[in-house]
């Protein structure tokens, strides 16, 4: 079982089920800012297949975010995870 492998299973069976791009896969969302109770900004740890532009669309947890940055993380040449960092969306699409 390769890293990726190994980390989208942990993500398989601890993250949250999210819709990107048309597909469905688990990602683990913690805000960029403790102790804040309004925190629009989070920091997003993803599977490898998670390649996202800036301005894509992510649904999770009923909350629709906006990527504003992505990111992958590399061991000898292999894309292990993806990270972003994601905007939360108003109710009416801000």
């Amino acid at each position: 079982m390769s890293r990726a492998d190994r980390v989208a299973y942990l993500l398989n069976r601890f993250g949250n089920k999210a819709q990107w791009n048309g597909q469905t896969l688990h990602i683990l969302l913690r805000p960029t800012q403790t102790g804040e109770r309004d925190c629009r900004r989070y920091f997003c740890i993803a599977p490898a297949a998670f390649l996202p532009y800036v301005g894509d669309a992510v649904t999770c947890l009923e909350n629709t975010y906006t990527v504003l940055r992505a990111d992958g993380k590399f061991v000898q040449g292999e894309r292990v995870y993806s990270t972003a960092v994601l905007e939360l969306n108003d109710r009416w699409g801000r």
